[in-house]
């Protein structure tokens, strides 16, 4: 046997062939399954701030007070949610604010006002709005830290 064959030979023997494959695709597929992970926690996250969101818009069309209704996203927000299992630590704000049906981007503080019933007029309640916010700073695995702020805004009349 001449070195010409044996090199010959050793081209076209497919033995191992498969398993060289596998070692250069692998960690392509470790990352992917990796990001994929952290991808859906995040994508879970934003549905739980949601959740929490919606608790807040509940609490203020039952016309509930500022504390009350960061108390009731707080408690929407005392699921157990994570990888580490801890409480989900969110940090609710409320804030209540009115408007003239005349000029709606016009806001004013609906405490400020003098004339609770009607500040815009003897017969036109005004618009009061409550806008609530939600922030959460989510740890990954593979993927940087990310936070993820949400808000709505309701008309409660």
């Amino acid at each position: 046997m001449t070195l010409r064959s044996e090199l010959r030979r050793f081209r076209q023997g497919e033995a191992g062939m498969a398993a060289a494959e596998f070692a250069l695709i692998l960690p392509v597929l470790v990352l992917m399954l990796l990001g994929s992970v952290d991808l859906s926690r995040m994508i879970q996250e934003r549905i739980a701030l949601a959740g929490v969101l919606r608790a807040g818009a509940e609490a203020a069309f039952r016309e509930q007070s500022k504390s009350q209704i960061e108390a009731a996203m707080r408690a929407a927000s005392d699921l157990k949610i994570g990888m580490d299992n801890s409480p989900y630590n969110v940090v609710p704000v409320a804030d209540q604010s009115c408007a003239c049906p005349a000029t709606p981007s016009v806001l004013f503080s609906c405490v400020d006002r003098t004339n609770l019933a009607y500040p815009c007029g003897s017969t036109v309640p005004a618009y009061v709005y409550w806008r609530m916010s939600v922030s959460k700073t989510v740890a990954t695995v593979f993927l940087p830290e990310r936070t993820f702020n949400k808000s709505i805004t309701v008309q409660i009349r």
